[in-house]
């Protein structure tokens, strides 16, 4: 971090609260090296997060904020999936109503403030079906209301982006094939490729189908994956944090990707049997669903995996890439190689 920049960050804090934080410690940034700090003021604990510095920042800001604060409003209605607003609101930088005073802008980014929420990050160990059943159902309850709040049936920008970077997979795949024998993860790497040239055509004809229909879009979480879903201590979803991805999209998107990165372990289910049984508890509790058929969902997921893998394979073999961000992307491929397996059995 720049340290003319982290004074700037202490100069708003000032400004906002009218004291000193009494710390301020960065975080890590998860796999997206996003810079984030906490710091307390007055014994109340507050995150300050890094955003990059664009129209299409500050748009997602400004419709996060407008989402969170409707939920507030909405409490009745996500009983009793939630008890009280699952989006952590952010806070303004100033008494000005403008759009930017929740956007402050400072060097090449703007910066966001919210309140410290409970919870912790779920773990791969506490992944068990019959919590996953219950986080599916409160997605669908805040599907449900954030449906409400505003929504269009349009093209989904996310499976046109998803169709064009398939386009491009099987050439990764070839180059993948000839030079992972050096890689940390080159036997599965190897496995990965024959497997992925035996799910090509299924992946195409899912992609181009759905791409080309209209569907429900609006707001979603897009990286509503394990590690951003903060439970309490009996499992229950009851936060979820990094809004970095949210936009206006199909709400399929962040079914899939909640149930994709919980599969290698409810793998002893059958990975076909819970796309169907999620699919189902899904649509008991949001009568606007808009979600294909379970087979769709498991396909779009397998590609969407086999994607990101060969995204982290190429941070990978970047030579300017930072080598902590090179070993997170390794552990990252681990899991997304076993996520993958488990979901082509």
């Amino acid at each position: 971090m720049d340290l003319a920049i982290f004074s700037l960050i202490e100069e708003a804090i000032r400004n906002k609260f009218g004291c000193e934080a009494e710390q301020i410690v960065p975080l890590g940034g998860g796999f997206s090296g996003t810079p984030i700090f906490k710091f307390f003021v007055k014994s109340q604990l507050w995150v300050v997060r890094g955003w990059p510095y664009s129209k299409e920042s500050q748009n997602k800001i400004d419709n996060w904020s407008k989402v969170a604060i409707y939920l507030d409003r909405s409490v009745a209605e996500l009983h009793p999936w939630f008890e009280r607003s699952p989006i952590p609101c952010p806070e303004t930088w100033s008494e000005s109503d403008s759009r930017n005073s929740l956007a402050l802008p400072l060097g090449d980014q703007f910066w966001t403030l919210t309140k410290w929420v409970p919870g912790e990050p779920l773990q791969t160990r506490d992944v068990a079906y019959e919590f996953v059943l219950g986080y599916v159902k409160q997605l669908a309850g805040l599907h449900r209301v954030t449906r409400e709040m505003s929504y269009s049936r349009d093209l989904s920008n996310g499976l046109i982006e998803r169709r064009e970077l398939l386009n491009d997979l099987e050439s990764n795949l070839t180059e993948i094939a000839f030079s992972c024998s050096q890689h940390p993860l080159g036997g599965d790497l190897a496995q990965f490729v024959i497997q992925c040239n035996e799910r090509f055509r299924i992946w195409s004809s899912a992609i181009n189908r759905l791409a080309r229909r209209t569907c429900d879009v609006h707001w979603i979480m897009r990286d509503l994956w394990r590690e951003n879903l903060l439970v309490d201590a009996d499992k229950r979803w009851v936060y979820a944090v990094d809004i970095g991805a949210s936009r206006m999209d199909w709400p399929a998107l962040d079914f899939i990707r909640l149930v994709g990165s919980m599969l290698a372990p409810m793998s002893d289910r059958g990975v076909r049997g819970i796309w169907q049984d999620l699919f189902d508890a899904y649509n008991s509790v949001n009568p606007y669903s808009d979600l294909p058929q379970a087979d769709d969902l498991r396909a779009i997921h397998e590609m969407s995996t086999a994607i990101s893998i060969v995204y982290w394979y190429k941070k990978k073999i970047e030579r300017n890439v930072d080598p902590k961000l090179r070993d997170s992307g390794i552990s990252r491929m681990r899991e997304l190689l076993k996520t993958f397996f488990v979901s082509n059995v």
